[in-house]
């Protein structure tokens, strides 16, 4: 596990580095202020952040509120230390986001027991959140010929995601609902629906009941089970007369046998996405322009 720690204090780095070595915490990444620690955050993936309150440049709040505003980093687990011990601070704290809190001066024992519950609570967050998300997840739209957004998860993957074990492809799944919803808030009447889920059987059969007002289908796969996602790339995408705009999100194009790669690269509408290469705030963006631009086009191409 990889820990960001942001203390402005040498001699306090010192003594957490000692009690997290001794934890079996072996990559703990050191920030001596609250700038240095979001720098790092936007720059490398980590799997906690424990962070003083009072550093300087960004304090803890202020970090915690940076991080919890931003999509790709929302859920990452995050625990407050700092002297400050009264109910406002941590009241305040645990309304931002903080997952755990702990006062200084503290011993080894208490360190472990808050980290272990911080990353319990984060995890019992996730899963609420995708719990949420996928009892939604086949939302129909309320008219007939409002445009679709599908979906497809690779086999096996719901049961993690609804067990918070799957931080990517919640946060992957988070941008696609928002940027839906985001859609459907500023243009009044669209009313964009859309269907997630790893069944593939729904999503072909939501498909062919859709397909004229489909807008998008997104497809999630794994190095185990690329051929999966790639046959229905190309099954979908051999349709010219209603051709559907197509995102393979794969672990690495690298992956993909070579045949496969050139045949998928002739298919117009069919586009590759690596995962650890694209930011997940653009696949929302990618959504709404491309549902925007489709929809002004259709409006045009209809009779006055």
């Amino acid at each position: 596990m990889k820990i960001l720690l942001a203390e402005d204090s040498s001699s306090q780095r010192r003594i957490f580095m000692t009690m997290l070595k001794k934890m079996g915490y072996e990559q703990v990444v050191e920030a001596g202020d609250g700038a240095a620690a979001w720098e790092r955050l936007s720059q490398e993936p980590f799997d906690m952040l424990i962070t003083d309150w009072n550093i300087p440049e960004l304090n803890g709040y202020q970090l915690l509120e940076k991080i919890r505003g931003a999509p790709s980093l929302a859920g990452l687990p995050i625990l407050m230390v700092t002297t400050v011990n009264d109910q406002k601070s941590i009241i305040t704290a645990v309304r931002a986001g903080v997952n755990n809190y702990l006062t200084k001066p503290f011993t080894p024992e208490q360190l472990k027991d808050k980290i272990d519950k911080a990353l319990t609570h984060s995890v019992a967050q996730m899963a609420q959140e995708a719990t949420d998300i996928l009892q939604n997840g086949r939302q129909h739209s309320p008219l007939p010929d409002a445009p679709y957004i599908l979906g497809a998860l690779e086999t096996g993957t719901v049961n993690p995601l609804a067990k918070g074990q799957d931080r990517a492809l919640l946060i992957f799944v988070k941008h696609v609902v928002n940027a839906i919803d985001r859609i459907n808030q500023d243009h009044p009447g669209v009313n964009l629906g859309y269907c997630i889920d790893e069944d593939k059987k729904e999503i072909v059969n939501r498909l062919r009941l859709t397909r004229e007002k489909t807008r998008a289908l997104l497809i999630w796969t794994t190095r185990a089970r690329i051929q999966d996602g790639l046959t229905m790339a190309r099954l979908v995408g051999r349709n010219p007369e209603q051709p559907i705009s197509i995102r393979l999100f794969c672990d690495s194009i690298a992956d993909l046998p070579e045949e496969e790669y050139q045949a998928i690269k002739e298919m117009e509408h069919i586009t590759l996405m690596e995962k650890n290469e694209m930011e997940f705030a653009a696949i929302g963006e990618m959504i709404r322009a491309g549902v925007l631009a489709d929809l002004k086009a259709l409006q045009e191409s209809s009779p006055a």
